[in-house]
C-alpha cells in the first residue's frame, strides 16, 4: 500500500510528532526526494520547565533530546540513550557516553561504568522506565528532575480533513 501510495502525487504524509521533530523528518523526506504533500499537525507540545541542576551533580542521564535541550550547558559526563541524543548533548558541551537507543541498554551501560557521585536523570513528565529508581536499587546515587512536559494538542483542521477523506494518507 505504501509503495503504491508513494507513486500517487495526491497522497499526503501526515506528521504528528512535536513540531521540531516533524520539521526534521520533513527535511529528511525532502532530501530523500519525497515530493508528496506534507501536513504537520503535532499531537504533543513540549513545554520546557525551569531546570537548575543540583550543585552536587556528578553526571547527567538523558533519555531524550528534549531533556538535553531543557538543561543548561555543562562540561561533565552525560549518559545518553542513543547516538542522536548524545550528538545534541555533545554539541552543548557534555562529555557523552551513548547506549544503543533503548533504556535497558542505557541502564546496563551506566551500571557497567559504575560512576561515583550523584547522577541526575533529566526527563519528561511521563516516562516508561524509571531510570533513577532502577539505579538506586543497584546502589548508585541517582535522582530525577522533570525537565519538560508533554502536553496533548488537538489535530489541526487540515489534518482532521485528511483523515476523514476516503483516499489514503501516510
Amino acid at each position: 500500500m505504501v509503495a503504491v501510495a508513494m507513486n500517487e502525487p495526491d497522497v499526503p504524509i501526515l506528521l504528528t510528532r512535536p513540531t521540531d521533530a516533524s520539521r526534521a523528518l520533513e527535511r529528511r523526506l525532502r532530501e530523500d526526494g519525497i515530493a508528496l504533500p506534507i501536513e504537520i499537525s503535532p499531537i504533543l507540545r513540549i513545554e520546557f520547565c525551569d531546570v537548575a541542576p543540583p550543585l552536587d551533580m556528578a553526571g547527567a542521564i538523558f533519555t531524550s533530546k528534549n531533556g538535553v535541550v531543557a538543561v543548561p550547558r555543562e562540561n561533565m559526563p552525560a549518559w545518553c540513550v542513543g547516538w542522536a541524543t548524545a550528538e545534541i548533548a555533545e554539541a552543548k558541551g557534555w562529555r557523552t557516553i551513548s547506549a544503543d537507543g533503548e533504556a535497558q541498554s542505557l541502564l546496563r551501560r551506566i551500571l557497567a561504568d559504575a560512576p561515583e557521585g550523584k547522577l541526575v536523570h533529566f526527563r519528561g513528565e511521563h516516562m516508561r522506565v524509571d531510570v533513577a529508581a532502577q539505579l538506586r536499587e543497584k546502589g548508585l546515587d541517582a535522582v530525577d528532575i522533570v525537565a519538560y512536559r508533554q502536553e496533548a494538542a488537538p489535530l489541526e483542521k487540515e489534518a482532521r480533513a485528511l483523515l476523514e477523506r476516503e483516499k489514503p494518507v501516510i
